[in-house]
């Protein structure tokens, strides 16, 4: 569809037209409304595809402008609010003083008043101007394409925890010392099966528990073993499972529990006691006397008790452990120690025994030493409850 175009031509064509067919109009507007008024094109941000009409950009500029105008004001008018306050308080804290001279009544609360009112019209005005909305950075931002949303992040896999009834691993035997059995658990703990342990009706025995603190030295050559085992034949002392933690940091009830877990054990403060042998004699002690309900005897067999080294209550324990202290003959050091310790524990009301002297004896293996822990099988046998049937 095509409109007529009148051209103004010179005077001397005047009653001549030129008609053209072939000119296209530039909007598709109606024949019939073509003498109304057409709309003005919109306005498009030069240089910017896809921008804002002009209506819009204008609204954006003027509002930013708005509010960069309402905080200047609103800084102004604090500043000057503040000034005048803060020089009326001046005048009013100079005419005050002032009056010293002439023994007039001071008050300073009307110089106090105004400065802090000061301090507070000047704080308002700066939260005011603060909170207001920026307006700024739409004025100057032209308006983007939408972007592209952001890849997920990959989070690292968390390894996850061992479940809390995870198995724990089986003890691993080492040796059969003295014709028992040696196994040692993970975290270092060994324990010393007794040869009853399986033999006859052993297998629906519990056995009483005792954590040894020994001197490191291969199991073939450890003398409490074969001392008790040979006691033990005698009928002399009982048998025992013998616990022995990876050191003296060690949590010794840790081990206990360790034990308890894996092996048919009597349970109960009355069927537990701590050894410690030389210089692990007064980590045996040590962990006896800090902990009165957790064993029911403590030896020490050849050990040197300094000051300090075995912590000795300051009141009564409610359920102190008996304490045997050892000494073989010849060893006046460990025997002195021995004697203070024993009239240490005594004011505390802790029951002390103490055996020295010991010499050897064919019958345990020509040994002073393997003599000693003999006797303490003895004592033991005394103090703890005996071998008992499984409850399971």
């Amino acid at each position: 569809m095509s409109l007529p175009v009148s051209l103004p031509v010179p005077s001397s064509a005047a009653s001549s037209s030129v008609s053209s067919s072939s000119v296209s109009p530039l909007w598709p507007w109606p024949s019939s409304s073509a003498s109304a008024p057409r709309p003005p094109l919109p306005t498009v941000l030069p240089g910017a595809s896809g921008g804002l009409p002009r209506p819009a950009y204008e609204a954006v500029f003027t509002s930013g402008g708005a509010i960069t105008l309402l905080c200047a004001v609103l800084l102004c008018a604090a500043a000057v609010v503040t000034v005048r306050l803060g020089r009326a308080a001046v005048a009013r804290w100079t005419l005050e003083r002032a009056g010293r001279a002439y023994d007039l009544p001071e008050n300073y609360r009307p110089a106090v008043l105004r400065a802090g009112a000061a301090v507070a019209v000047l704080a308002c005005g700066i939260v005011a101007a603060v909170s207001l909305p920026d307006g700024a950075p739409a004025a100057r931002t032209p308006v983007a394409a939408p972007a592209l949303p952001a890849p997920p992040v990959r989070k690292a896999p968390v390894p996850h925890a061992a479940p809390q009834n995870a198995v724990e691993p089986a003890p691993v035997t080492i040796a059969r010392p003295a014709g028992g059995t040696l196994q040692r658990f993970a975290d270092g703990t060994r324990v010393w099966l007794p040869p009853q342990y399986r033999y006859g009706g052993g297998s629906s025995q519990a056995f009483p528990m005792v954590v040894a603190y020994l001197p490191a030295t291969a199991p073939d050559r450890e003398p409490l073993y074969p001392a008790f085992v040979r006691h033990v034949r005698q009928g002399l002392a009982d048998p025992f499972v013998i616990v022995l933690p990876r050191d003296c940091s060690a949590d010794p009830d840790r081990a206990l529990a360790t034990a308890a877990r894996h092996y048919r054990t009597v349970g109960g403060r009355g069927a537990r006691a701590v050894v410690g042998v030389g210089a692990l004699a007064a980590c045996a002690l040590r962990a006896a006397l800090a902990h009165p309900g957790r064993f029911g005897a403590a030896v020490g067999v050849s050990g040197t008790y300094g000051k300090g080294a075995v912590g000795i209550p300051r009141t009564r324990p409610r359920s102190a452990p008996h304490v045997l202290l050892a000494s073989a003959t010849g060893e006046d050091g460990p025997r002195a120690s021995a004697l203070r310790l024993r009239a240490a524990l005594r004011r505390v009301g802790v029951r002390v025994r103490i055996i020295d002297g010991v010499v050897p004896d064919r019958g345990t293996g020509g040994d002073a030493r393997r003599h000693e822990l003999a006797l303490v099988s003895e004592y033991l046998t005394e103090e703890l409850a005996g071998p008992a049937r499984s409850a399971s």
